[in-house]
C-alpha cells in the first residue's frame, strides 16, 4: 500500500480478502489507485488495510475474522471498498491481525485478534470494537505480528503482547497482556510526523 504526495492511495498484490480496497478479490501485480485524494497515512496489516484521512477518519478494509476492521463485526469487507471507522485519529497501526488507533487527544484504541495479549486491554479476548487501552499522553504507536508498542510524551516506550523472542524489551520472554515499560533502549525513541513509531539507532 502506497500513499502519494497528492493524497491519493495505491495498493497492489494479495487480495483475497479484498485488502487492496479496490472492490474486487482479485491479485494486482502493479499497483492500482483506491483513493484518489484526502489521505494522509497507510498501515497494512497481514491482510487488513487501514488508511488515516486528512479528516482525521479511519478507513479499512480487508479480513476481519478476528474483528481487526474494528467495525463491530467479524465479516470480512472483501468485494467492498474502504469503510469509514473512526473519527479523531492522529495515527494508525496494523498488525498480522489487529489494528491500533492513536487519538488526537492521546488516548490509544485496539481491536482484532488477543491471544497474546496485543490488545493490551488485560484479557485475552479477541474485540471487534475498538476499546480503549490507554487513556492519554501518547505520541506514537507501531503494531508487530503479535504485539504491539506506544511512546509516550514523556519518552518512555511500552509494549504488550507475544514475547517469545524477547520482542517487548522487559528482560523476560514473558507475555503481556497489559502495557509494559521497556527497561532499558539505547538512546531514546523517535516519532515522525503521523505518530508512527520508530527506534533511533
Amino acid at each position: 500500500i502506497a500513499l502519494k504526495h497528492d493524497g491519493s492511495v495505491w495498493t497492489t498484490g494479495r487480495n483475497s480478502n479484498g485488502q487492496l480496497g479496490d472492490g474486487s478479490r482479485t491479485d494486482r501485480s502493479i499497483f492500482v489507485q483506491v483513493m484518489s485524494s484526502g489521505a494522509k497515512g497507510v498501515a497494512a496489516g497481514a491482510c487488513h488495510s487501514m488508511v488515516l484521512k486528512k479528516d482525521d477518519e479511519v478507513w479499512a478494509t480487508g479480513w476481519n475474522r478476528y474483528g481487526q476492521l474494528g467495525i463491530g463485526s467479524t465479516t470480512d469487507k472483501r468485494a467492498g471498498k474502504f469503510r469509514m471507522i473512526s473519527g479523531g485519529v492522529k495515527a494508525v497501526a496494523a498488525g498480522g491481525r489487529h489494528s491500533i488507533l492513536l487519538k488526537q487527544d492521546g488516548s490509544v484504541w485496539t481491536t482484532g485478534l488477543n491471544y497474546h495479549g496485543q490488545l493490551g486491554d488485560g484479557t485475552k479476548v479477541d474485540r471487534s470494537d475498538f476499546v480503549r487501552v490507554f487513556e492519554r499522553g501518547v505520541k506514537a504507536i507501531a503494531a508487530g505480528s503479535r504485539h504491539s508498542m506506544l511512546l509516550t510524551q514523556d519518552g518512555s516506550l511500552w509494549a504488550t503482547g507475544s514475547n517469545a523472542f524477547g520482542q517487548l524489551g522487559c528482560e523476560s520472554t514473558n507475555a503481556e497482556k497489559t502495557f509494559t515499560k521497556f527497561v532499558k533502549i539505547g538512546n531514546g525513541a523517535v516519532a515522525n510526523s503521523y505518530g508512527c513509531l520508530a527506534l533511533r539507532p
